[in-house]
């Protein structure tokens, strides 16, 4: 005895058992409405992987947060490639386009990261707000080094008044410059450290 299933598809393309009236979305578990629910375990289980990040920063830098699978596979490709997209071979593409599909942009819809429409191929990101923390955006500019040249030459300069004997830093004791001009040093060194 055999059963079978036919399966059509509603006004909005979503796939459905005819029997049932079960979407195939229902089947897969819920899905859910916004993010604002995620537990830190669950954030931290979409950004830990970095084509999900990659995902994410490319839907933020979009006008209206979204594009197509294609557009977004050819992106990660490129960047994991080190290439212009011109230049990314069909197999590298490939190889970001089936992990994209089939892993991470169901994995993000159905934390409500991201509104993924598998049979269109189109992505849009949802408010990832409770990301932001989390995700390094913005970088800090790079020091130009001309702070520390000033700090490092206004201790030098105190020193050497006071060692030199010239007014009242001359009641200071040699020691006590010389452990100012280590400390100094030193407080330089940790600064440019971090």
């Amino acid at each position: 005895m055999s059963s079978s299933a036919s399966v059509g598809e509603t006004n909005e393309g979503e796939m459905t058992d005819s029997k049932t009236g079960t979407s195939i979305d229902d089947l897969l578990g819920p899905k859910r409405d916004t993010q604002a629910d995620l537990e830190i375990g669950e954030v931290f289980e979409i950004l830990k992987n970095e084509r999900r990040r990659m995902v994410i920063e490319y839907l933020k830098n979009q006008e209206d947060g979204s594009a197509t699978l294609d557009v977004v596979a050819e992106h990660i490709a490129a960047i994991e490639n080190d290439v212009d997209v011109s230049q990314i071979s069909s197999s590298q593409r490939k190889r970001v386009y089936i992990g994209l599909y089939q892993c991470h942009l169901p994995k993000m819809d159905e934390y409500g990261v991201v509104d993924y429409e598998k049979s269109r191929g189109t992505i849009e990101l949802r408010d990832i707000s409770q990301f932001d923390r989390y995700l390094d955006t913005e970088t800090e500019p790079a020091s130009d080094g001309q702070t520390e040249l000033a700090v490092a030459i206004g201790v030098s300069a105190i020193v050497l008044i006071g060692l030199t004997g010239i007014g009242p830093l001359a009641a200071v004791p040699s020691v006590v410059w010389t452990v100012i001009a280590l400390s100094a040093l030193l407080g330089l060194a940790i600064y440019e450290r971090q």
